[in-house]
């Protein structure tokens, strides 16, 4: 699994998964790791590593909301309201959502909430969007992977069991990223709201770095992509010095620590911008930084 699967709130960050994912999950969902058993019926839902099969997909995610695992209950009530695989049925989405809202999923409330509200609408809805990140070769939670939504300038990092949330995201379709120390950065499309859980199923790099040291750097631009000079960049809560873009509007930080690091950006009459980046022994983390009349932007260039 490397590169992308597709839209799967499964994330998936990564590519068509394969028989040997398909056995790592069911083994975890056979001794009561319910979020492997999510994992399972949205491989069934997809096609990931699987035929698409939606009666077992739908079995899945009702094995999880039996056992206690709200999101399950979401997941079934979204086959049966979109009808995928299944014959759709309102009344059944309904009483799901309401389980999996009871239960404390918040997605299952948002969904119960819009399919009840017969009222015009006059905006894109917001949907609660969280997940689970894990390591796509043993299943194991990941502590501290990056979360990023570009369009949204929304990023969220996951806990010590795996757990992310990225709050309520208006209805929609966005590129997401996702790092972690020691694993392969990826990136994918999020549809919101299409599935009960977003599962980020990481690769370990093939070659880590190690103890070596990473990189930092970037270039500062107007928006007539002309290098913009002076420009003031900390790595705020480390002894590393504050830098000042140069003639050709580049700034670098060249020995950083593997971790997370929080980039603040500061440009005279602006007010300082930040964002996190995830360093890599041996790699660089490049921030692309615009500044215009209205503001500055900070992007990460594309995988």
């Amino acid at each position: 699994m490397k590169a992308l699967l597709p839209v799967i709130v499964l994330l998936a960050l990564c590519q068509p998964a394969a028989a040997q994912d398909s056995e790592l999950f069911e083994r975890l969902c056979l001794i009561d790791n319910l979020s492997a058993c999510m994992v399972r019926g949205l491989m069934f839902e997809m096609g990931a590593g699987e035929d698409t099969d939606s009666r077992r997909a739908l079995e899945y995610y009702r094995l999880t909301c039996e056992r206690g695992y709200p999101a399950g209950c979401t997941g079934a009530g979204l086959m049966h309201q979109s009808g995928r695989g299944l014959p759709r049925d309102l009344e059944l989405a309904a009483s799901q959502y309401r389980l999996g809202c009871e239960g404390g999923n918040e997605l299952g409330c948002d969904l119960m909430r819009a399919l009840e509200d017969e009222g015009p609408i006059t905006a894109p809805r917001p949907f609660s969007t969280s997940g689970w990140a894990a390591d796509a070769g043993n299943g194991d939670d990941i502590e501290g992977l990056l979360v990023d939504v570009p369009r949204l300038g929304l990023q969220a990092l996951s806990d010590a069991e795996g757990r992310v949330s990225l709050g309520r995201v208006p209805e929609g379709t966005y590129t997401i990223r996702a790092e972690a120390v020691g694993y392969e950065p990826v990136s994918g499309v999020l549809n919101v709201p299409a599935y009960a859980e977003v599962v980020l199923l990481m690769n370990r790099l093939e070659a880590p770095g190690g103890r070596q040291l990473g990189l930092v750097g970037g270039v500062v631009m107007d928006r007539r992509q002309d290098p913009v000079q002076g420009v003031t960049v900390e790595l705020v809560g480390t002894d590393e010095r504050p830098v000042e873009s140069g003639y050709e509007g580049r700034f670098t930080f060249p020995s950083v620590a593997p971790g997370l690091a929080r980039v603040r950006v500061s440009v005279p009459d602006h007010e300082p911008v930040e964002t996190l980046v995830i360093v890599q022994g041996g790699r660089a983390a490049v921030i692309e930084v615009t500044v215009g009349p209205d503001g500055v932007e900070l992007e990460r260039p594309p995988l």
